[in-house]
């Protein structure tokens, strides 16, 4: 390997080492929530989803995405995002 291999050397600053994701189940419908947080640099994100089914094997999905760390394009930059799509797998 010739080169620097660490295209994002400090992303344990924005994201930490690690995640919690725990989920909810209200009626059909699964509530989820995701967070990570650096505590030494006060930096991490946090996401919040929500599906409900369309049929038995499709879910509808809406996300809301808000801090550091939402793709490793732009894990050092502070956004909020919202997604609406499909699902077509469980999330627990």
């Amino acid at each position: 390997v010739v080169g620097n291999t660490d295209d994002n050397p400090d992303i344990t600053k924005y994201m930490g080492y690690y995640q919690l994701k725990i989920g909810y189940h209200l009626g059909d419908a699964v509530l989820s929530a995701k967070g990570q947080y650096n505590w030494n640099t006060g930096y991490g994100g946090a996401e919040l989803g929500l599906s409900y089914p369309i049929t038995k094997h499709v879910r509808l999905y809406t996300q809301v995405y808000s801090g550091y760390g939402e793709s490793l394009i732009d894990y050092n930059f502070n956004q909020t995002r919202v997604g609406v799509g499909v699902m077509l797998n469980d999330l627990f």
